[in-house]
């Protein structure tokens, strides 16, 4: 199921907010896994991990919104969503 999340023009500064907030629900929910002490090690750095990587995202889609010169920006994100039972080893 795709589903469309943001599609519209919107002021540079509001565009930088909208990113911003999207990556910081994701990091957030990682953040709290870890301080819920109830994650392995390994699921700790995973988590870790992947905090690491959606911040580096974001500052690349940051750095790429800020390039732009124009004031208003048009942005579209989707998401593919699927849901299904983990495979189990």
């Amino acid at each position: 199921m795709e589903l469309s999340i943001i599609d519209g023009n919107f002021p540079k500064q509001d565009a930088e907010k909208i990113v911003k907030d999207i990556f910081s629900v994701k990091i957030l929910y990682h953040q709290n896994r870890i301080q819920s002490n109830q994650l392995s090690a390994d699921e700790r750095m995973r988590s870790e991990t992947r905090i690491h990587e959606l911040e580096n995202n974001l500052q690349k889609v940051l750095k790429k919104i800020r390039a732009y010169q124009e004031q208003e920006l048009s942005i579209r994100a989707h998401i593919e969503l699927s849901i299904f039972a983990p495979v189990t080893q």
